[in-house]
């Protein structure tokens, strides 16, 4: 019996590059060089598409304690598509009664964390509402 021998494949490129394709004449070397490039580039089109399309985090600071997160997913709605908005809360309870009979208060921390979809979006907001009211 035999013993069959693996081999990786190997593109044209690098058999080009170690010139041990010498049947093939200049212009079929040009036209695979050409053909890988265009390979090359279909890929990389694509992975800068994809990078796109990952959704992007922003740090919303200095928020009213009022601002809830329909009121910015409205805001960034302007800009883009907003995936979601979280706004950490912080609990605090009612001062002057005893703590078995007060009832917690929930209110903001002043920050909140809001995802769009793409940088496009994102840097749409960014333009738009830094350095404004709510």
């Amino acid at each position: 019996m035999s013993e069959q021998q693996i081999q990786k494949p190997v593109e044209a490129e690098d058999l080009i590059q170690q010139n041990t394709l010498p049947l093939l004449t200049a212009n079929q070397k040009k036209h695979l060089r050409k053909k890988n490039k265009k390979k090359k580039e279909k890929e990389n089109k694509l992975m800068e598409q994809e990078k796109d399309e990952i959704p992007v985090q922003l740090f919303v600071f200095n928020l009213e304690n009022y601002v809830s997160e329909d009121t910015i997913k409205h805001r960034f709605q302007e800009c883009g598509i907003v995936e979601s908005v979280y706004i950490p809360l912080s609990c605090s309870h009612n001062a002057g009664f005893s703590a078995q009979y007060a009832l917690p208060f929930s209110h903001n921390r002043g920050f909140a964390f809001v995802t769009m979809k793409n940088q496009h979006d994102t840097q749409a907001a960014l333009d738009t509402l830094n350095n404004s009211n709510f």
